[in-house]
């Protein structure tokens, strides 16, 4: 049985981020969009609904996405088997499934974003 739950974080400007993530009974999805080639990896905010996040890897052969998926893993404190790129592999914009993470620990990774 899927849940939608729209996420809001109230961040230090007077701004309301909905973050689109669907519970299900292997854990959640949202969407990512993808910066490839930054000077630094990081979670960096929210746009368009979707987390923002910035890797140092070039989009290529798959690099931004391992990148992606280690960063995801780090932060979330999951392993990385558990982080799977469901749609738009080849988009920066792409929908994250991961496994073992609550709708409460989200929450908490979520209040701690300032963009």
């Amino acid at each position: 049985m899927n849940q939608t739950k729209n996420l809001r974080a109230t961040l230090k400007a007077p701004q309301i981020i909905a973050l689109d993530i669907k519970v299900n009974e292997s854990g959640i999805t949202f969407p990512v969009i993808v910066q490839p080639r930054s000077k630094k990896n990081g979670v960096v905010g929210f746009s368009e609904g979707a987390l923002k996040v910035k890797v140092t890897a070039p989009p290529v052969e798959g690099a931004a996405n391992e990148a992606l998926i280690e960063l995801l893993s780090q932060i979330l404190r999951i392993k990385k088997s558990n982080i799977e790129i469901l749609k738009m592999k080849t988009s920066r914009r792409k929908l994250i499934q991961c496994k073992g993470i609550s709708m409460n620990e989200m929450k908490s990774f979520i209040k701690n974003i300032e963009p």
